[in-house]
């Protein structure tokens, strides 16, 4: 029998959901379903008929998802797929608005325990870090064909490495640079840390690679935007983010949409036009409790944010 992962903070994503109005629901990182499988047993235990759009880029996690989802397939549609591409998956699948969207951001525990996907540092690979394979660009290209003030600069924006200048200064020096262990450990002599307490010294850097290969930031600003226009009028959006970079995104993105002017401050007359199309539903944001981070590690850096389409 197959051990799937848990899915993070499944408990507050229930409780996000209005159940009572929920007709479909889009899943925009399936992952190996977990997030969906909760959903679709509860609305079952309570005798509500719902229907889930599943999106996901990996081609290996659908197929896992399917497997763990067999008892559920006929209430849910399983799309390969950008979730920055959300409206046309939406359309062509027949579906006109929603009544929830769920994103789970960041990169899966499926893609960091499989050495060959080359995401981590913990055991040997090639690099890669791609969420879908048949994308051309790899870590492998980044890594190796970029110019040194363009690898500061990823490492450094999308990492917020302190550390930026002299990484990308020994990244260059040591090329060609193949595998996940000898770029980790470039790192750990760049920054001269042979000991450290907390975090591995290559976390900040392998996740900036990680979200330039993939265009996280952009795929995330375009896919929250294209979710807001779907919801019906009470729809909810709920996000989970895992690190300050995207959270703080996020944070904007629905911020600015829950907010009837967003002209700078500096303006004292508005002059944007713009109306809010949000409304947040919690002041600040949701963590996993102490419990669910001592049974799954990976929630602990958690953030939910949950918004209501007015």
């Amino acid at each position: 029998m197959r051990i799937y992962h848990s899915p993070v903070m499944v408990q507050e994503v229930l409780e996000s959901i209005n159940f009572k109005s929920l007709g479909v629901l889009v899943d925009c990182t399936l992952g190996s379903g977990g997030h969906s499988e909760a959903i679709l047993e509860y609305a079952k235990s309570i005798g509500k008929k719902i229907k889930i759009l599943a999106l996901d880029l990996d081609y290996e996690g659908i197929e896992i998802a399917k497997k763990r989802l067999n008892n559920n397939l006929d209430s849910i549609i399983i799309k390969q797929g950008n979730f920055s591409n959300i409206s046309n998956i939406v359309k062509e699948s027949g579906i006109d608005k929603v009544e929830a969207v769920l994103f789970d951001l960041g990169v899966s525990s499926l893609h960091l325990e499989k050495p060959i996907r080359g995401f981590s540092f913990r055991q040997d690979a090639e690099l890669d870090m791609r969420f879908d394979i048949n994308q051309t660009d790899s870590a492998s290209n980044v890594i190796n064909q970029e110019s040194e003030e363009t690898l500061k600069n990823i490492i450094r924006d999308f990492g917020e490495e302190p550390q930026a200048n002299a990484i990308a200064r020994s990244i260059v020096k040591n090329r060609p640079i193949n595998s996940t262990l000898k770029l980790a450990d470039i790192i750990v002599r760049a920054k001269k840390s042979y000991k450290y307490k907390s975090i591995h010294p290559a976390t900040q850097t392998f996740q900036a690679i990680r979200m330039y290969v993939n265009n996280e930031l952009d795929n995330i600003n375009s896919g929250i935007k294209q979710a807001i226009s779907l919801l019906k009028k009470s729809g909810r959006i709920i996000t989970i983010s895992y690190h300050s970079i995207e959270d703080r995104l996020v944070k904007k993105l629905l911020l600015e949409e829950s907010r009837e002017c967003i002209c700078p401050t500096n303006i004292l007359e508005c002059v944007c036009n713009h109306s809010a199309s949000l409304k947040l539903m919690f002041k600040k944001v949701i963590k996993p409790s102490l419990e669910e981070i001592r049974q799954n590690r990976r929630s602990r850096s958690a953030k939910l944010r949950v918004a209501e389409k007015i």
